[in-house]
């Protein structure tokens, strides 16, 4: 199941910047890069690290309105105010800023489908934006354009959307809810005021899309076996049954324990499984056609380690032991805090979550004809 992982990643995600305090900042993007090339991955295989493009205004009109680019322009011109309810400030050059993640994401997705290789965008995975909002740190929705992209220049008519970020998708499922084209699979934290409060497992999409959009909401505290349970009985049967043309996943990494705006309790293992699976499903349905985006994560040692996890093993690279101490002295200097040390971890469970993340499953086998349930 070989074939090269191109990463695509260059200064200019630096550019999307909320100021100092914003917990959305880009170093952590460029600090797993860093971590990924000091681990091999650009050595072996014929991976490369590629730099990206500033996508154009019309490439984000593949799913955003015309009328909520023009208010964003403005925005960036005057660079004042909120882009959503307080989560998202505007500054000076946040449009262009925004583009060059689409144009990453972009990027990607073009070498997936002409060369023979899988590709990873890390200053991607906006997933919260809406065609005319923005929402939860996201400008624009380079996961929704990227996959607006692959079925109108490309073609297809079936396409895979994984997201396992800890906060629900929503940007890419309500746009594409009522869409037979794509298979939305999300797994996410859910309850309470969590944001953004959706992804239920009963939204299973309406229309030509109903029984295609798989949400797995997940409680408080869920861990590793919660987190496989989803992916094994959920994830894989489904991905099997549609048979994508393409996968794209988007990886955010703050469901990994200690991450400041989430309670999931996920080990790095999980991602080591995760991406061995989805690739390994990439092959297997779509001649391995596997785009991976970020996404967030709030601490940065778990988005390092957690996209190196990623990153290698679809790379296939088999990761050291330990961390390089090169790269664990740019850490220490970016962030003022002791450097993780190896991308392994023990296992984590939570037996009370497993079972609610069971009837969860049980919800949505019942629901949706893609795993045996719903209407056919």
């Amino acid at each position: 199941m070989s074939g090269p992982l191109h990463v695509y990643y260059g200064p200019e995600i630096q550019l999307y910047y909320f100021g100092q305090g914003h917990p959305f900042n880009q170093r952590r993007v460029g600090l797993a890069v860093e971590l990924m090339q000091a681990c091999g991955l650009f050595e072996a295989n014929g991976s490369t690290l590629r730099p990206i493009r500033m996508a154009s205004v019309a490439d984000a009109q593949l799913f955003h309105s015309r009328r909520y680019l023009e208010r964003i322009e403005r925005a960036s011109r005057d660079g004042e105010g909120y882009l959503d309810q307080g989560d998202t400030p505007a500054f000076v050059g946040c449009l262009e800023a925004a583009l060059w993640g689409v144009g990453s994401t972009l990027g990607a997705l073009d070498a997936v489908m002409t060369e023979q290789c899988h590709a990873f965008s890390p200053g991607g995975g906006h997933h919260h934006a809406h065609p005319e909002a923005a929402s939860g740190f996201c400008i624009l929705n380079d996961c929704a354009v990227a996959l607006a992209a692959a079925r109108d220049r490309y073609g297809l008519t079936r396409a895979l959307y994984v997201d396992i970020d800890v906060h629900h998708g929503d940007g890419v499922l309500y746009g594409f809810y009522a869409n037979e084209y794509l298979l939305d699979i999300d797994l996410h934290q859910y309850g309470g005021m969590f944001y953004p409060g959706t992804g239920r497992a009963d939204e299973i999409g309406e229309d030509a899309g109903a029984g295609l959009k798989l949400n797995v909401p997940l409680q408080a505290g869920a861990a590793d076996d919660s987190a496989l349970l989803a992916w094994t009985e959920i994830a894989e049967p489904a991905i099997r049954a549609f048979r994508p043309e393409l996968i794209v996943m988007q990886c955010g990494a703050d469901a990994n324990t200690d991450d400041p705006l989430a309670m999931l309790e996920w080990s790095n293992g999980a991602y080591f499984e995760i991406a061995r699976s989805i690739h390994a499903l990439a092959h297997e349905v779509c001649d391995g056609r596997l785009l991976l985006l970020g996404g967030g994560g709030y601490n940065p040692a778990n988005v390092c380690v957690a996209w190196a996890a990623i990153g290698l093993t679809v790379g296939e690279v088999e990761p050291p032991d330990e961390l390089p101490e090169t790269w664990r002295r740019r850490f220490e200097e970016t962030y003022g805090q002791p450097a993780p040390r190896t991308l392994r971890e023990p296992k984590t469970s939570n037996a009370r979550i497993l079972a609610d993340t069971q009837r969860q499953v049980e919800t949505l086998r019942r629901l949706s004809p893609l795993l045996g349930g719903g209407s056919t």
